[in-house]
């Protein structure tokens, strides 16, 4: 049989099935040349009608026509079995297949007992009613000339060919059963809730343990001290043992243990009395502590100004002792509150003088004294000034004022 060239929605429709082409090697196995089990490439088989088109399976998918089982599926195919008797050609009656002859007999083995399946055709079905559409699309023109001349042939038919419909045959759809729905009786296991723990008692905190009632111990005395912490039984213990008249090392750190406990705990009139008594009954040696004390002093006005000048000439007698920048800022500032010092006694000598009624002659005396060493304390600090480079504008404006005369102050 004879049938057209395949259309192109037929190509496009089997390149979309990726699935089927990845399974045939080529496009040429999936066109049988002979699909029927009589060797022709046109036939009906159990009521449907095979040609070198592929068919589709259960599942709508490509395969070639002449294959009996599903590739996919395993399913039957319209030409399931190769038993069924040949096709009648005849120009009085159409090709058909006899039902009669699917029962098979006793050489079927059984075979014609597989029913078909149903597959589904593409639109191209609708021209199967006109036996030549039919013919020219189950036919595939072999390669080489003549083609033209079979195409016109095909053209013209000698003999119209009236078909009968085959039979349909109900396929047997699959019935899914409902699911059927498991109660299993649960028994909840009984939830016994056990009763919370009584807490525990909180322990009572320790107790604090006693300070340390000796002093023995200077070096464990000197942590708490540098904060301020020492206990007033502490204090009496140092002060105490100050009496007995322990060696003078010993009497030294005790004292200095005292000092840095009331400096810590800004006791300013606590720390002015032991450190007097540490300079006046200790050491006077030190000093920074002698620095420290005229310091103090001089922010307690004119009665103190004799003994700002007393303790910085003891710190000025041991200024060896410090290096470097720390040697140029102290003694500088010793200097300053020396001038300071004696000009602040000068001005009250001359108020003095100047509010004396009697005994002129001895206030004018000690007003010119008091003038001579207020201006050679200042021309000394601003002598020392100049020669390590520090501000001496000060320096120069107070000797001025205390000489009179800015000559006297001018570089010697």
């Amino acid at each position: 049989m004879i049938f057209r060239k395949k259309s192109l929605p037929i190509i496009g429709l089997v390149l979309v099935t990726g699935v089927s082409l990845a399974q045939v090697a080529s496009s040429d196995k999936l066109f049988a040349s002979n699909p029927c089990m009589d060797g022709w490439a046109g036939c009906e088989s159990n009521g449907f009608y095979i040609d070198v088109a592929p068919i589709r399976d259960s599942q709508g998918r490509p395969i070639p026509s002449n294959m009996r089982i599903g590739w996919f599926d395993l399913g039957a195919t319209p030409s399931a079995s190769p038993f069924l008797g040949l096709s009648n050609y005849g120009p009085d009656a159409p090709p058909s297949a006899s039902s009669s002859d699917v029962g098979g007999g006793d050489d079927t083995g059984g075979i014609g007992d597989v029913e078909p399946v149903e597959v589904a055709r593409a639109p191209a079905v609708e021209d199967r009613q006109d036996p030549v559409s039919r013919e020219r699309a189950a036919y595939t023109p072999p390669m080489g000339g003549g083609g033209a001349q079979r195409d016109a042939a095909i053209t013209t038919p000698s003999r119209e060919v009236t078909r009968t419909p085959a039979p349909t045959r109900d396929v047997p759809r699959a019935v899914v059963a409902p699911p059927v729905e498991v109660v299993t009786n649960v028994v909840e296991p009984e939830v016994v809730v056990a009763p919370a723990p009584t807490p525990a008692p909180t322990p009572a905190p320790a107790p604090a343990p006693a300070p340390a009632v000796g002093c023995s111990d200077l070096m464990a005395l000197e942590a708490p001290a540098l904060m301020g912490r020492l206990t007033p039984v502490q204090i009496s213990c140092l002060e105490e043992t100050l009496t007995t008249r322990p060696p003078q090392t010993t009497k030294d750190k005790i004292s200095r243990v005292l000092l840095i406990n009331a400096d810590a705990s800004n006791n300013r009139a606590e720390w002015a009395r032991l450190l007097r008594r540490h300079l006046n009954e200790i050491d006077r040696s030190d000093p920074d502590l002698c620095f420290q004390y005229a310091i103090y002093l001089a922010g307690g006005g004119v009665s103190r100004a004799q003994r700002v000048i007393r303790w910085a000439d003891y710190a000025l007698e041991n200024k060896s002792r410090w290096m470097g920048d720390t040697f140029q800022s102290r003694v500088f500032d010793l200097y300053r509150l020396k001038a300071q010092a004696g000009n602040r006694l000068w001005e009250q000598s001359t108020v003095d003088l100047n509010n004396a009624a009697d005994n002129r002659e001895e206030l004018i005396q000690q007003e010119s004294r008091a003038r001579g060493r207020a201006k050679t304390f200042a021309l000394d600090w601003l002598d020392f000034a100049r020669a390590t480079g520090q501000d001496s504008t000060q320096a120069m404006s107070l000797c001025v004022s205390v000489a009179g005369n800015r000559n006297y102050c001018r570089d010697q």
